[in-house]
């Protein structure tokens, strides 16, 4: 059985429609954006059924691939979105509230692709990756924290007389993601 790319339009739509150079705030834009709305709506709500009957309907190795395919894929087009966006503060993908209808439209279709990219790793645990990458915004919204964390344990492994060098050999991997 061959597998097929479910992501194809909403792909498409990302790289060409959403593309900065083409979407701009203008009225026309503005009125096709219910349009486009429905159209990701009713895409997603196909993707997750068509997910669900190719994994039952395929054999292991493959449901592996296809599902892992697809987690990549749908990293990159967040990651895409994110970089449309040009946002200073991670954390500003989740808010709204200042918002012109484009840039408000963007964090939508983001909020689409990670919703797609959580129902894969609910839905299909066995499947998913955990070791791919994660879409650059969930990288730049922990490493702060993580940072933190780190600071905190160094100090917390020297106060306990901790070797030097295994503190380094611990934590230099985790400091390397920030």
């Amino acid at each position: 059985m061959a597998l097929q790319y479910e992501l194809e339009v909403l792909e498409n739509f990302v790289a060409k429609t959403l593309h900065p150079a083409r979407l701009k705030q203008t009225d026309s834009v503005v009125s096709q954006i219910p349009q486009w709305r429905e159209l990701i709506a009713s895409e997603t709500d196909r993707i997750r059924k068509q997910f669900i009957n190719t994994v039952f309907n395929s054999k292991e190795r493959q449901r592996e691939l296809y599902i892992q395919h697809h987690q990549v894929q749908l990293i990159r087009m967040a990651d895409q979105i994110f970089q449309y966006l040009s946002i200073k503060n991670p954390k500003g993908i989740y808010q709204t509230s200042k918002d012109d209808i484009v840039t408000g439209f963007y964090k939508e279709i983001f909020r689409y692709t990670e919703d797609l990219l959580n129902y894969i790793e609910q839905y299909f645990t066995s499947y998913f990756d955990r070791g791919a990458d994660v879409p650059r915004v969930y990288l730049l919204l922990n490493q702060r924290s993580l940072r933190s964390s780190i600071k905190a344990l160094r100090l917390k492994l020297a106060e306990l007389n901790a070797n030097a060098d295994f503190i380094d050999v611990l934590l230099t991997p985790m400091s390397a993601f920030c």
